[in-house]
């Protein structure tokens, strides 16, 4: 019922963006997960999402070398205040 109500809140929100798979938690930590688009860049998804490039790195160390395309990435999600 809660996680229903937090999705809720987040589609009236701006929470994660319409072409996020879900949102899931991970020991205790929320994350989008985001399919990779074309053109799509590490800096382009840190300022949609709110997190630094770090932030994303460091829970998706294989995209260090670069993005492709169908790639599945955790994005750490804290809500708007």
């Amino acid at each position: 019922m809660i996680k229903t109500i937090f999705l809720l809140a987040l589609a009236w929100s701006d929470g994660p963006q319409s072409d996020s798979l879900r949102l899931e938690t991970i020991n205790g930590q929320a994350f989008v997960i985001h399919e990779v688009g074309e053109k799509e860049t590490l800096y382009g998804l840190s300022k949609r999402y709110g997190v630094t490039v770090a932030r994303v790195l460091e829970f998706n160390p294989s995209a260090d070398g670069g993005l492709e395309v169908g790639q599945i990435l955790k994005i750490p999600y804290q809500a708007k205040s």
